[in-house]
């Protein structure tokens, strides 16, 4: 397990690597964008300067899918606010329908809604997976979705599917951007995936003989 000190100097001396890229070349989009992302979702916790970096990228470049994507995430896992990560997703996928990970976020973000017809949120979970079947945690988090919804039989199917892509990478690697997009929107970075996919059949097993027995039986 690594510590958070470790972490701390992983993360500084990626961000060096990309100082000493921008530097030779300040076009360079990709540094920016990652050097954007490691200021809102790493140790630095530079909310603010990620975010007008990220917009800075779509100022100068509209159609840049990535960064649309990272602004989605950013209002969705960061600041909570889900009209706007929405927004941001939908853009996403309006300039590049085919993007497993563009569904797979704006998923997340619509299942915060109260309201939200609960078919719109598993379209695009299936979508994602569809298109990158060994995208793992899409297929999880809408199994978890069924189960909360009580849909077990669907739930328990999700989950079955889910243990034929275990993943077969090792980690961690030198670049902490592509770690946290593997955690969060593939999940092949899970070493424990199996076992929690198991955990939760266990669980449909226990609500579904729960549901089985009337009360006073």
């Amino acid at each position: 397990m690594i510590t958070f000190a470790e972490l701390e100097a992983k993360n500084k001396l990626y961000m060096t690597s990309l100082e000493k890229r921008l530097e030779n070349n300040p076009e360079d989009i990709q540094a920016l964008l990652h050097k954007g992302i490691m200021l809102f979702a790493s140790t630095y916790l530079e909310h603010d300067a990620g975010l007008a970096i990220l917009l800075s990228i779509i100022a100068k470049n509209p159609s840049y899918v990535d960064a649309y994507l990272w602004l989605g995430e950013f209002y969705h896992f960061v600041n909570g606010d889900y009209p706007e990560a929405t927004k941001y997703l939908k853009i996403a996928l309006g300039i590049d329908p085919m993007r497993a990970d563009c569904h797979a976020l704006l998923a997340g973000a619509l299942q915060e809604y109260p309201d939200i017809d609960p078919r719109e949120v598993a379209n695009h979970y299936r979508k994602s997976f569809e298109l990158e079947p060994t995208f793992l945690n899409p297929r999880f988090y809408l199994a978890q979705y069924f189960f909360e919804l009580e849909r077990f039989s669907d739930a328990r199917h999700e989950f079955e599917e889910m243990l034929k892509y275990l993943p077969n990478r090792e980690w961690p690697t030198n670049n902490p951007v592509e770690e946290y997009y593997e955690d969060l929107i593939t999940g092949r970075s899970r070493t424990n995936v199996k076992q929690l996919a198991l955990d939760f059949i266990i669980k449909i097993d226990a609500a579904e003989a729960a549901v089985k027995i009337k009360p006073g039986e």
